[in-house]
């Protein structure tokens, strides 16, 4: 299983039918604050792509917030499983395409740059990007 992209946004909904994802506000990758420390939530597309064979296997997705500093740890991580299947629609000999949608809590203890570390089983998959100001 690879992650194809991940967003943060407004608001972000899939349909389990289609695949389809609904995102407003998609790519949010600034935001700005009165004070800090912050702490808020924040609504996040997630798609993946996997191998036939790779159909209906468990994955925990874990997204952990990091801060300014290399590797810093800020908040708490968001850890879930997913155990994508093969829809209606699936086209025999292509890649499954999954999405999940949720809500993050974003945490930010100083100015700077912020991004959310995204894992599929413990290794690292991608990442969002923000700026805070």
């Amino acid at each position: 299983m690879r992650l194809v992209f991940g967003v943060l946004a407004r608001y972000a909904e899939t349909d389990p039918e289609s695949g389809l994802i609904n995102i407003t506000g998609g790519g949010i990758d600034v935001f700005g604050v009165r004070t800090l420390p912050v702490r808020f939530p924040m609504p996040f597309v997630l798609q993946f792509r996997y191998p036939e064979a790779e159909a209906e296997q468990t994955r925990r997705i874990t997204l952990t917030i990091r801060g300014p500093q290399p590797l810093e740890v800020v908040g708490e991580s968001t850890s879930f499983e997913i155990a994508p299947t093969l829809g209606t629609l699936h086209a025999p000999g292509w890649e499954g395409l999954y999405a999940v949608t949720g809500t993050i809590g974003l945490a930010a203890d100083s100015p700077g740059p912020h991004s959310v570390s995204i894992a599929i089983d413990g290794t690292e998959a991608g990442s969002c990007r923000s700026k805070s100001s």
